[in-house]
């Protein structure tokens, strides 16, 4: 018998165990996809373009400390408002955005004119209808 044939009879006589690891390893797969699936139901969905980013709890400084826990303040810090807010972006309820900013003057250019007569200039502080050379030297 060629080495081929040996071959196959041996795997022949081991058919109980193949089987079985087999079946052990489909077992083992489907746990995984059935974690990989539970995570993925689990997961946070993201809601904006912009990424929830955690708050930082309060906690109170080294030199705000008291000795007791009597004496510690019995009101909290926090504002309510914001923080129902924060729970809600964190659940996904509201939208997480940034905050908006004012929107930025464009720069004026200033020009002091000699006469009525000087020629008008750009925003860009470049003249127009001519080239540079001919610029008065206050440009």
């Amino acid at each position: 018998a060629s080495k081929a044939e040996r071959k196959r009879e041996k795997q022949l006589g081991r058919i109980g165990p193949i089987t079985s690891e087999i079946t052990k390893e489909e077992r083992e797969l489907k746990r995984r996809q059935a974690e990989a699936a539970e995570r993925e139901q689990s997961r946070r969905r993201k809601l904006g373009k912009l990424k929830y980013g955690e708050r930082r709890p309060e906690v109170l400084c080294s030199d705000e400390l008291v000795s007791s826990l009597r004496a510690l303040p019995h009101q909290p810090e926090t504002d309510l408002m914001a923080e129902r807010f924060d729970s809600m972006r964190e659940r996904n309820l509201i939208e997480v955005r940034s905050r908006a900013r004012k929107p930025k003057r464009p720069k004026r250019n200033v020009y002091t004119r000699e006469s009525h007569k000087d020629r008008r200039y750009s925003a860009t502080g470049k003249p127009v209808g001519f080239d540079k050379s001919e610029a008065p030297v206050w440009v």
